[in-house]
């Protein structure tokens, strides 16, 4: 279920690291895209946290898609999402190893 995420010490921490990473990419881009002042990675990471949380809790009783793939075998966007997550952050010569992981 969506909700069992958040509700497990493994899951809150693999889901602040994977929003650690989104985060400053999401920064990094937004300063090198618009040359602008950098956003505050805290205010950026706390939203990002906060949506996480909503989603988990609104959907707690379900069960996501890419779950329902992986118990039937089948293939998953996790690649081409996190995998572009990945090559950005490696472009930038930013850690991602969360990202990388899932």
């Amino acid at each position: 279920r969506n909700g069992d995420v958040l509700e497990r010490l493994e899951g809150r921490h693999i889901a602040r690291e994977v929003v650690h990473e989104v985060a400053t990419l999401a920064v990094a881009l937004a300063t090198r895209d618009f040359a602008r002042a950098p956003p505050n990675i805290a205010d950026v990471k706390a939203e990002m946290l906060s949506c996480v949380a909503e989603i988990a809790a609104v959907t707690a009783n379900s069960w996501s898609s890419m779950q329902q793939d992986v118990s039937q075998c089948r293939m998953t966007e996790v690649e081409q999402l996190n995998g572009w997550i990945v090559a950005m952050a490696s472009d930038l010569g930013l850690p991602c190893v969360h990202n990388a992981w899932l």
